[in-house]
């Protein structure tokens, strides 16, 4: 009965030396890990194919929409690669104005914008109806004339009761919103001649 006490005493000496007696010793060999635990996951390089994936590529392509953190110093647009200063200073949009930068604009200003600056930014967005200040129309001679890169500094850094949407917006979707808004500004302030000839008659109708 004692040897069998004996026995059982150095076979718990001897678990708890293996199981304790050898924590925190280095090794180079890797750890023993009976159940993983997520503790070391499958790894690929970029540009690497990866069988998971229909399209057969390890490196996913970004969400629609989504907005980077930063700037891509690898390969920059050479239209974004400027300071700030460089683009507040700006008195027009740098870049090309066509159909599919204003629907980008007037989606991302939608989003965005609509809620407080109203969606004909004239400063009637919902928020007003809930004790928030107006903010001033865009359809103001001020905002009408003030330059692109002024517009763009707002936007980036905000304020007054405008917080900045730098890290909401990113560079080249805040010129498309900037653009859309000069096209509020313009149809707020249109004529009849400012609408073509073809277009006319729909009016008339």
């Amino acid at each position: 009965m004692i040897r069998f006490a004996l026995l059982s005493l150095l076979a718990l000496v001897l678990t708890a030396v293996a199981l304790l007696g050898f924590r925190g010793q280095t090794s180079r060999r890797p750890p023993l890990q009976p159940w993983n635990d997520m503790t070391e996951q499958s790894k690929h390089k970029p540009q690497a194919e990866n069988g998971f994936f229909a399209d057969g590529r390890a490196q996913r392509p970004p969400p629609v929409d989504t907005v980077p953190w930063g700037r891509d110093a690898l390969n920059p647009d050479p239209r974004f690669a400027l300071a700030a200063a460089d683009y507040y200073a700006m008195a027009k949009i740098p870049v090309r104005i066509d159909r599919a930068l204003l629907q980008k604009g007037r989606r991302i200003f939608n989003i965005y914008c609509a809620l407080c600056h109203g969606r004909a930014g004239d400063g009637q967005g919902i928020t007003t109806r809930f004790g928030m200040i107006n903010p001033p129309s865009y359809h103001d001679e001020r905002l009408r004339t003030m330059p692109a890169g002024e517009i763009l500094k707002v936007v980036t850094e905000g304020k007054g009761q405008m917080g900045p949407y730098a890290g909401k917006i990113e560079l080249a979707d805040r010129w498309a919103v900037i653009a859309y808004v000069r096209a509020l500004q313009r149809a707020w302030n249109a004529t009849l001649d400012d609408v073509p000839e073809d277009r006319r008659k729909e009016l008339a109708e």
